[in-house]
């Protein structure tokens, strides 16, 4: 069994490492790019927008495991809920790939499309077109630059551009955008419908898709600032009571968030000495401050999930800090970790979502960035770039840790800085849906 293991790491790092990988992608990718192309040609005049009930699509931006990242899930229901509001008598689909996916949607009083990994770009538009879509919004996130997959990128503008030119009223729901975009979509950005609206959540996201295509844009802040926390954490009676007693003597309490994804594909070996290296920094910080810490989980997808670090951190902190670390029993949904977060003096992270959870909460953020997206959510409330450090750097302790002893130094001035901006953010975040809604 360990030789098949190994002769199974050992294909994919081949399969990786010699560009085959690359290449395949690359096919793929020109071949999506292909069919939406003929697809545009058989077009001849744009149409009017489609009449009839309002009868709304939302393309998600993980169609497998659709809300198993709590920032998708976020997003997901602030939508739904701004346009059931906006449209209570309309029907709503969602696209999904899988039966248990499709569940989920229905959970969320949604009726799936279900389209499979390979279906052609026209099959998954008829489909679409058939149950009479006159809205569609497609959540961007950050899939749409093609920094972890361009084929998947390429699938939902293709998709998009299409409804858009058989007359759906369409949006780009407020996403990030990489320092590197991958080239091969720059050619369908430059050829989307000028019907598409592309909403950019930040202001360097803005700025580099201004860059790099001239397709129509707009700034706004994500949609997930409008989520409102739940009003109680369900069967967990004594976090709040914990937090306070903590705060009672006297003690700062951080968020603590880790994950795998900071570190690249060809690194992830490296995930445990990520994790010791982090475990001895937050030591050192006990050590100096009054420090008490809260482990946070806000994606549970597979591989990438949150646990394969928050496991470790809590194996090594609680005998290094006894009482002074607290684990939720349970997964929480995206509403319970705004209301947990909003309890916290701070939160230390590297999920974009459980960052803009907690900014939206009102309390401050110190940033591990990766795939340079971080920085924009730093600038929208006009917060100092320190707050931020590469992932890499985790593995500079002495550095890590004195950047996250002035992030605790500087908490009640970054928490007035915060709750300034928030009403801007909020209102940014609210204009995602205005290119679909405009008359």
């Amino acid at each position: 069994m360990n030789a098949q293991a190994g002769s199974a790491d050992l294909a994919r790092q081949v399969w990786r490492k010699s560009g085959l990988k690359a290449q395949w992608k690359n096919w793929r990718l020109d071949r999506v790019i292909d069919e939406w192309q003929a697809l545009r040609e058989r077009i001849a005049a744009p149409p009017e927008s489609r009449r009839g009930p309002a009868t709304l699509l939302f393309i998600p931006p993980d169609p497998l495991l659709l809300v198993s990242s709590r920032g998708d899930e976020a997003m997901i229901c602030v939508l739904l809920r701004e346009m059931r509001t906006h449209f209570p008598e309309a029907r709503c689909y969602m696209l999904t790939h899988g039966s248990r996916a499709s569940e989920v949607a229905r959970e969320l009083n949604a009726r799936p499309i279900e389209v499979q990994h390979l279906d052609k770009l026209a099959t998954t538009l008829e489909r679409c077109l058939a149950q009479g879509i006159t809205h569609c919004v497609t959540i961007g996130a950050d899939v749409l630059d093609g920094s972890y997959d361009p084929v998947f990128s390429a699938e939902l503008l293709a998709l998009t551009d299409m409804l858009a030119r058989n007359g759906v009223r369409c949006a780009v729901n407020g996403f990030s955008f990489s320092d590197k975009p991958h080239e091969g979509l720059a050619r369908l950005y430059d050829g989307m419908s000028r019907d598409v609206v592309f909403n950019l959540r930040d202001p360097v996201s803005f700025q580099r898709f201004q860059r790099f295509t001239g397709a129509r844009s707009r700034l706004s802040a994500d949609a997930a600032f409008m989520l409102e926390p739940a009003a109680l954490l369900d069967g967990i009676a004594d976090y709040e009571p914990w937090i306070a007693d903590r705060k009672a003597s006297g003690r700062t309490v951080l968020g603590i968030n880790l994950h795998p994804l900071l570190l690249e594909l060809e690194e992830r070996e490296r995930v445990p000495e990520m994790c010791a290296a982090f475990v001895r920094v937050l030591g050192q910080l006990a050590a100096i401050r009054p420090l008490a810490f809260v482990l946070l989980e806000h994606d549970f997808r597979g591989s990438s999930s949150d646990y394969h670090c928050i496991d470790r951190l809590e194996d090594a902190l609680r005998p290094l800090l006894p009482g002074l670390v607290w684990r939720f029993p349970r997964q929480l949904r995206a509403a319970e970790i705004k209301r947990a977060v909003g309890q916290l003096d701070g939160v230390v992270t590297g999920r974009m979502h459980l960052s803009i959870a907690t900014l939206g909460a009102g309390a401050p953020v110190f940033l591990f960035d990766y795939k340079a997206k971080m920085e924009g959510l730093l600038q929208h409330f006009e917060l100092d770039r320190d707050m931020r450090v590469p992932a890499r750097e985790l593995f500079d302790e002495p550095a890590t840790l004195a950047a996250l002893d002035r992030f605790v130094q500087k908490l009640p001035l970054l928490r007035a800085q915060v709750r300034a901006r928030l009403p801007v953010i909020k209102q940014l975040a609210h204009s995602n849906l205005d290119a679909v809604l405009e008359s």
